[in-house]
């Protein structure tokens, strides 16, 4: 769900509204009860709730992310004899 800054245009209050994409825009000022609410123009924000999400935001499919580092470079042990 994203989250949508307001300012009222007559008190100059402001606040965030987290809201479905479907509902309609809030209206009313929660500091002065007037209808002069406005909502911002800003930068997208998300909430994501919940697990299965990686940092790079793609959710999990009950397979981890594969490593981006070089494979074949694996270490490997040598024993040596103590003479």
């Amino acid at each position: 769900m994203p989250i949508y800054d307001y300012v009222c245009r007559a008190c100059d209050h402001e606040l965030e509204a987290l809201q479905n994409f479907n509902e309609a825009p809030l209206t009313t000022c929660p500091a002065c009860h007037e209808e002069t609410l406005k909502k911002r123009v800003t930068a997208p924000a998300f909430t994501f709730k919940g697990g299965g999400w990686y940092k790079d935001l793609y959710g999990s499919s009950g397979s981890k992310p594969k490593p981006t580092s070089n494979t074949s470079a694996t270490p490997s042990t040598s024993s040596k004899s103590k003479d």
